[in-house]
């Protein structure tokens, strides 16, 4: 990820599975559907590049749109990620600190690219959280399969297959979604 530019992370994505404990059990498996991340690089007043990821989950036929922020770093697609305190104002003084890790583990560009990441938190001599997140520009089964040997080439097995395991989102039947993208083809003559 030597010459990963970040510019390359912006765009609409389908999550196309994850292994994330803020997601699943926090919304049982099933019902976890149609997540969605749309991230856009931008700058704050004071020259900071960050990542705003409007990211969307749906749980129980319920909306619950977020806001993640990630602060971009000198290290190419290495992001450190917090929770905004406006929307946890009673949290403010404990979550403020909060710093997640975010590394791009592995990307796709193009129309029909992909993007995995992976944030680890460590603490107390230990590994505290690990999150992956297959995110992908379409819907398409052949997406994560080549996500899914990308994310195995790179030693990432292990923690999909620990815990609750590599958890695959539906996206049938998702009202907020935009279409996917047109197919393109290559005609020879």
């Amino acid at each position: 990820m030597k010459d990963y530019d970040i510019k390359e992370i912006e765009g609409f994505y389908y999550e196309l599975a994850y292994h994330d404990i803020t997601q699943y059990p926090m919304c049982p498996d099933k019902h976890s559907r149609c997540i969605t991340s749309s991230k856009a690089v931008q700058t704050y007043p004071d020259g900071q590049k960050f990542v705003n990821d409007t990211w969307h989950l749906s749980c129980f036929g319920k909306s619950y749109p977020e806001e993640l922020l990630f602060n971009v770093t000198d290290e190419p697609g290495h992001l450190k990620g917090y929770i905004s305190p406006r929307y946890l104002p009673i949290l403010k003084h404990k979550i403020s600190s909060l710093v997640f890790p975010d590394t791009v583990v592995d990307y796709k560009p193009g129309l029909h690219g992909w993007v995995i990441e992976i944030q680890c938190m460590e603490g107390l001599g230990r590994v505290l959280f690990v999150a992956l997140n297959f995110y992908s520009k379409d819907k398409s089964e052949a997406n994560f399969n080549e996500m899914n040997a990308a994310a195995r080439a790179r030693g990432l097995g292990f923690y999909m297959d620990a815990g609750f395991g590599l958890s695959r989102v539906d996206h049938s039947n998702c009202p907020n979604e935009p279409p996917e993208p047109p197919m393109t083809r290559t005609i020879h003559i």
